[in-house]
């Protein structure tokens, strides 16, 4: 339930900043930060995959940029 909750921050957080509402090095931050959570915790990739039908089109877009299969 954790990771979805964070899933769902980290997608409200990349919408704000598509819509200029978070600034650049904030959004930065939380790039690094969910990257981090995805590489360091196999449960949370897990999560990501089972939600993936639930993401936004552009949030998905974002997933698949920012995390290759190198990451696991």
């Amino acid at each position: 339930m954790l990771a979805k909750q964070l899933i769902d921050l980290f997608q409200t957080h990349h919408y704000h900043f598509e819509r200029g509402l978070v600034e650049a090095e904030v959004w930065d931050t939380w790039v690094t930060q969910f990257r981090d959570d995805v590489i360091a915790f196999p449960g949370f990739r897990e999560v990501l995959e089972i939600r993936r039908k639930h993401l936004r089109p552009s949030f998905g877009r974002f997933v698949d940029e920012h995390l290759t299969t190198n990451d696991a």
